[in-house]
């Protein structure tokens, strides 16, 4: 509430019906002077667009799935496209979401888009292009754009250490998927591997007391 009394010329942010100062009763006059704009309002329509997309999406992949069921021709191309209106939704979904850092939504849009491409592959004949040529390569690039982010946020490098070790992460799973056949091209899986490793190891050797302290900081060690 944003009462205003005349006498005092002084303006009440709470629900008190008395003012503070003269003690007297309130005019209860509602005064929309420096108040921040009405973000909510913006927000509410970009979450009903995103939901209007969905019931879109949703009808649209009934009507394909059902052409692709009655000419089926060996290939479920109806999943390729469900899995692109789910990639899209979630995106716009992420873009809208207040609650998380930009980069656990970079993580989840990486992840979610590598799976829909091994989707694809699969749908297509899984030639495994996909595992050989496009899970190493996002590795690489990932790697590639958190040196820019950490030369561009000098001040904060350290923040970008988790990515790192993310890749480390997926790096050790490309060679684990290499060592079960199931990724065919087993250089690329050691290359990244190696890779990101190494452009760990170089972070904490240079970053040195400030790449230790966010190591602690992070996974308590």
């Amino acid at each position: 509430m944003l009462a205003h009394w005349m006498q005092c010329n002084t303006e009440i942010l709470d629900r008190t019906e008395i003012c503070p100062f003269c003690r007297c009763v309130l005019e209860g006059e509602i005064s929309e002077r420096n108040m921040y704009p009405d973000v909510l309002t913006h927000e509410k329509k970009i979450i009903l667009a995103i939901r209007i997309y969905l019931v879109v999406a949703i009808v649209v992949e009934c009507i394909l799935i059902h052409l692709n069921v009655r000419n089926f021709n060996g290939m479920w191309w109806c999943a390729i496209t469900g899995g692109g209106f789910f990639i899209l939704w979630l995106g716009l979904k992420m873009i809208a979401e207040k609650e998380y850092r930009y980069g656990i939504k970079t993580f989840v849009m990486v992840f979610f888009c590598l799976l829909y491409v091994i989707l694809i592959d699969y749908i297509t004949g899984f030639s495994r292009w996909s595992l050989n040529i496009v899970f190493p390569g996002t590795i690489l690039l990932i790697n590639g754009l958190v040196v820019i982010l950490m030369i561009v946020n000098y001040r904060n490098w350290q923040s970008y250490i988790s990515w790192q070790i993310f890749m480390i992460a997926l790096s050790i799973l490309a060679v684990i998927l290499s060592a079960l056949n199931v990724i065919t091209w087993p250089y690329m899986a050691e290359i990244v591997l190696a890779v990101s490793v190494l452009f760990f190891v170089g972070t904490l050797i240079i970053g040195g007391s400030r790449a230790t302290t966010e190591l602690k900081r992070r996974f308590h060690i």
